[in-house]
């Protein structure tokens, strides 16, 4: 009877793993994966196609979809909206807060700035992913009045 020892067992182990993780990180469509001109170790002779780019670095507004709907899928009601512009906590964030209501809203679009004193006519807009952390997302539709 034959019987493998530990430290047998682990070495086939060990080069099992070292073999699968190998072949993780190739790809096979790739053309720098396939070239066989580059010395092993040696820096790959093309650069790389795409240009790598920090998360959320180019994102200047939130996105917007075409179509504001509330959850059960009919679209989300009118709302008038009076109150001052003012500058968010984040970069580029605008915060309107409704003179009424004191409700917090994050107008997109209207050409709004801070300082300004409007009235305006949106939808709120559900299911979108802003990098603004105050207020509900307002998708503006009419600016009715500005002051400022």
């Amino acid at each position: 009877m034959t019987t493998t020892t530990r430290p047998a067992a682990a070495a086939v182990g060990t080069a099992l793993l070292a073999l699968v993780l190998a072949g993780c990180g190739t790809d096979s469509s790739s053309p720098s994966a396939t070239s066989s001109s580059s010395a092993a170790g040696a820096p790959p002779t093309s650069a790389p196609t795409t240009t790598p780019t920090s998360p959320g670095g180019t994102m200047t507004s939130p996105l917007v979809p075409t179509t504001d709907v509330t959850d059960n899928g009919k679209p989300s009601p009118t709302l008038t909206v009076t109150g001052a512009v003012t500058e968010g906590v984040e970069p580029r964030c605008l915060v309107l807060t409704d003179q009424a209501t004191g409700e917090t809203y994050q107008p997109m679009g209207g050409g709004l700035k801070v300082g300004d004193r409007v009235t305006v006519e949106g939808h709120e807009a559900k299911g979108v992913m802003t990098t603004c952390m105050q207020g509900k997302p307002l998708r503006i539709t009419r600016v009715v009045s500005r002051e400022g």
